[in-house]
């Protein structure tokens, strides 16, 4: 009988000795993951900085001589961007096994967090492309020279006369600057402030396991 329990206690040291060291491997590749996705978003971040400061050009506002030349900010302003980050890190947690260890809570709230911000992001690039459509679909009604605008993304005098006169499309693009600047940049800023948080928890909990607490 004695035996038989040293070999159940055993197996049971075994099963959660190689439990534990799966939930330690998976957690480390969600926390390298997490770390690139941050660096990205950010990187996305200079990005709208440089949209923002496109638009301030073509409004004649300040803007970041940095951040953006005369020669390319049309790109910026006529052609869409989003963020586009890839699920590697939903996907890795869905592949995980936690259980009921003592990271389930945080890596169930990272993953909820990938799921609320991407519906909102969304959201916020549908209103952006579907803005974008409209001033093409108006410059396509009223301008000889949108085929070249839309092939070389640049602007001859005609161009800059008509956008710089015309009413409904600087009401338009100033629609897409306020979603961009205002509305979709403080939304991707959230995004990245949530990630960093859930980061230094989850390496809180992976410093505690090293220190053996």
């Amino acid at each position: 009988v004695i035996s038989i329990l040293i070999a159940l206690n055993v197996n049971n040291w075994n099963n959660e000795y190689y439990a534990n060291k799966e939930i330690k491997y998976s957690t480390v590749q969600i926390y390298d993951q997490l770390a690139l996705d941050i660096e990205y978003v950010d990187n996305y971040l200079n990005k709208l900085e440089q949209i923002d400061s496109s638009f301030s050009l073509y409004f004649g506002g300040p803007y970041d001589e940095n951040k953006v030349h005369e020669s390319d900010f049309m790109i910026n302003i006529m052609t869409a961007t989003t963020l586009d980050l890839n699920d590697r890190c939903s996907t890795l947690i869905g592949e995980s096994n936690f259980a009921n260890s003592r990271y389930t809570i945080a890596i169930n709230q990272l993953n909820s967090s990938y799921r609320s911000f991407d519906i909102k992001l969304k959201r916020s690039e549908l209103q952006i492309t579907s803005q974008l459509e409209d001033l093409h679909q108006h410059l396509i009604k009223n301008v000889q020279w949108y085929p070249e605008l839309v092939n070389d993304l640049k602007c001859d005098y005609s161009c800059v006369d008509f956008l710089n006169s015309d009413g409904v499309t600087q009401s338009m693009i100033a629609r897409l600057k306020f979603l961009y600047g205002k509305h979709y940049y403080s939304e991707v800023k959230a995004f990245s402030n949530n990630l960093k948080s859930h980061k230094d928890f989850v390496k809180i909990l992976m410093g505690s396991d090293e220190s053996g607490k």
